[in-house]
């Protein structure tokens, strides 16, 4: 290369702004020592060792990244070129600094924005094509893709998952989607196992074309991602493969059917590489932290369990999705056998169960064939698809995750170990239910979580009640049409609340409520604990704070009313020996309830709460006493018939506590003791007292109960 002058910026920043008008734009090289008008910048690629193998590719790409104007064909050269390029690198040995050179000048950012401009209700040209030839030959060059794929691959799927179906494609797009001979389409769809080529190619052909040959645009796709996925290092395989699954099993939820199929066929292509290869050969590098080939045992998929509830799902549909999901499956369970088994008789056994259950017409076989060598963690994300699925409209055979949780109630030692994870699926779908078939069978299943797992149902429950969440008035009601499970889970909840009693005397006086935030924050983490009771089978503090939270938000529920006896047990031992804390959320639970009841009943129930109040006059804390003494005021205009007789045998004992806390030094709690006082004096039917009380004679007052006591 010819040497360069010693620059003289002096004599750039002396140029004319006309001289600066000639020039293209762009970046300018500095002038030499003579006057000269400065040149555009050539940007200098020739220190790459592939450089003068493959001179015209690197120029050409060069060429593009730094044009501002970016016409179709330069497009098309730019892709080749980098195709081209990376191929030859590869062939000679010769990728040292390529990486750098494709960070630098982003070569794949540059082909991520070339597919995000491209309209995705048509295919125009053949640049998506091109696009995944270069992203493969990308994929094998040392780090240039490193940290990029996920978010290109998404880019990828989304620029051809939404092109309009093969039948909906004008010819000239579809000129362009197509590839390959008839003669090609026939021995792979031959060597795939289609039984339907007996009934006669040439009634088929249209029909093939439009949507079962193989595809240009997507037969790149797919070389792109085998290679992408075989070119990861050693340390980054699962990790790698796993986002991408989790992407494509977005796109399975999509209703348009297109995208569905097309999604599911990506999947069967990954799935293939898992089981054609009993190693993943990743590409040994030292500076990629590569030692060597990635075993099928060391692959860790956490979300097998997802994936292959899916796959089942699709398998037993009645759409087009349905061949990729059996060929998916197929090539899971290989999978599955090579990592799992190692004994050669359960290998046989595997083999023959599973070609079986595959080929039956049994979503139910399916599940248990796979679920006996699934993880408990992946039994239960089959089921947590299978309630996705009984609300989710793309999935056309309700029948299908119906059969799959039929499995579960069967069995629910092996399946329904998860509780809550299961039970707040439920509790997320039962809204969204589309057919009466699928409610019933959410029900069936939440009545059977309830009766092995009523702590947990409830927990959830109020965790919803208050947090506020957008469902949860909604859902209760869906909860009062399941009379029998709503009974259960208030049972549940009062037993759990009874227990709770147990503990009360051990906690010390809580003045200060937590704070909403902190609140809300423990019952993010309060539903995944494993352990929400004590080892005395009582709540643990954190369970008991919380579930007082949720009853106090329950008891402006009609159900709770309809239900107070079965709380009333737990609620009076805890008025007892709670906490100050638990004392004045049961007062305000029952202020709730009994504002709700019929006035014969909230009567009766009046006269057993008013023994329980008096202690609760003198607590240390003021905002109990008002609201213990506010509570006596409401209690004693609740009572009828009978019920006044007894009462007033029991408010006598208040009228001297009620009158040492008119003198309370809290104003508010003063006032509530004089209210208090006026209506037992009207329940009493005691004029002097009340006349006294009105012109606040406390002297005579005190002498007036003296007397009478």
């Amino acid at each position: 290369m010819e040497k360069r002058p010693p620059a003289c910026p002096r004599q750039a920043w002396m140029e004319d702004s006309s001289s600066q008008e000639s020039r293209s734009p762009g970046l300018q090289l500095p002038s030499s020592c003579e006057v000269t008008t400065m040149q555009p910048l050539k940007l200098d690629a020739s220190w790459l060792p592939i450089y003068k193998e493959e001179q015209e590719a690197v120029d050409s790409i060069l060429a593009f990244v730094t044009s501002p104007n970016k016409e179709e064909r330069d497009k098309a050269t730019f892709l080749r070129s980098i195709s081209v390029l990376c191929r030859s690198a590869l062939n000679h040995g010769l990728t040292q600094g390529l990486d750098l050179f494709c960070d630098t000048y982003q070569l794949a950012e540059n082909i991520k924005a070339l597919l995000e401009e491209e309209p995705r209700d048509q295919l125009c040209t053949d640049l998506r094509h091109l696009s995944m030839l270069a992203l493969e030959k990308l994929s094998l060059v040392d780090t240039a893709l490193e940290g990029k794929a996920k978010s290109l691959l998404r880019t990828c799927f989304s620029s051809v998952f939404w092109l309009p179906a093969e039948k909906e494609m004008p010819k000239a797009d579809l000129a362009l989607y197509i590839k390959g001979s008839v003669g090609i389409l026939l021995l792979l769809l031959w060597h795939r196992g289609f039984r339907w080529l007996s009934w006669g190619w040439e009634e088929q052909q249209n029909d093939c074309h439009c949507s079962l040959c193989s595809l240009q645009t997507l037969n790149s796709m797919d070389s792109m991602l085998r290679t992408v996925v075989l070119s990861f290092p050693a340390s980054r395989v699962s990790e790698e493969l796993q986002g991408i699954l989790e992407l494509l099993l977005d796109f399975t939820r999509c209703e348009r059917e297109a995208v569905r199929e097309r999604a599911m066929a990506r999947i069967d292509v990954l799935a293939r590489v898992l089981s054609d290869y009993s190693t993943l050969q990743a590409n040994a590098n030292i500076r990629r932290g590569t030692a060597g080939p990635v075993c099928s045992g060391e692959i860790q998929l956490p979300l097998l369990g997802k994936l292959l509830g899916r796959l089942i799902l699709f398998r037993f549909s009645e759409e087009q999705t349905s061949c990729a999901a059996f060929h998916a499956l197929f090539a899971l369970a290989e999978f599955i056998f090579e990592s799992r088994l190692k004994d050669r008789a359960d290998q046989v056994h595997w083999e023959a169960v599973t070609t079986s259950a595959l080929c039956s017409l049994s979503a139910r076989d399916c599940a248990k064939t796979f679920g006996k060598y699934l993880q408990s963690h992946e039994r239960t994300d089959v089921i947590l698809v299978a309630i996705e699925a009984l609300g989710d409209a793309s999935i056309l055979d309700q029948q299908v995750p119906s059969s799959l949780l039929d499995v579960a109630l069967e069995d629910p030692d092996v399946w329904l170990t998860d509780a809550p994870k299961i039970v707040s699926s439920i509790l997320e779908s039962l809204p969204y239910c589309s057919t009466q078939a699928a409610w019933e069978k959410a029900e069936s299943l939440l009545r059977l979580m309830t009766n092995l797992y009523p702590t947990t149902v409830v927990i959830l429950l109020c965790k919803a009640a208050l947090q506020g969440d957008s469902t949860a008035p909604e859902l209760w009601e869906l909860m009062s049409s399941m009379p029998e499970t709503l009974a259960k889970i208030l049972e549940g909840f009062a037993n759990l609340l009874h227990r709770q009693c147990f503990r009360c005397s051990a906690e010390g006086p809580r003045t200060q409520p937590v704070a909403s935030s902190s609140r809300k924050a423990e019952w993010e983490d309060l539903a995944d604990e494993p352990d929400i009771e004590s080892h005395q089978g009582c709540p643990n503090e954190r369970t008991a704070r919380l579930l007082l939270e949720g009853l106090v938000g329950l008891s402006q529920r009609a159900e709770m009313a309809r239900n107070i006896e079965l709380f009333l047990p737990g609620m009076m031992k805890i008025l007892q020996a709670g906490s100050e804390d638990a004392q004045m959320k049961i007062l305000l639970a029952l202020q709730n309830v009994l504002r709700q009841l019929k006035k014969s009943k909230a009567s009766f129930i009046a006269v057993q709460l008013v023994g329980r109040l008096l202690p609760l006059f003198d607590s240390e804390c003021s905002e109990l006493r008002e609201l213990s003494i506010r509570m006596l005021t409401e209690l004693l205009q609740l009572v009828v018939g009978r019920d006044e007789k007894r009462m007033r045998k029991e408010v006598w004992r208040a009228l001297v506590p009620l009158l040492f806390r008119m003198s309370d030094q809290v104003p508010s709690v003063a006032k509530a003791s004089r209210e208090a006082l006026l209506a037992a004096a009207e329940l009493l039917k005691w004029k002097t007292l009340k006349h006294l009380l009105q012109r606040e004679r406390l002297w005579e007052l005190g002498a007036c109960l003296v007397r009478t006591s």
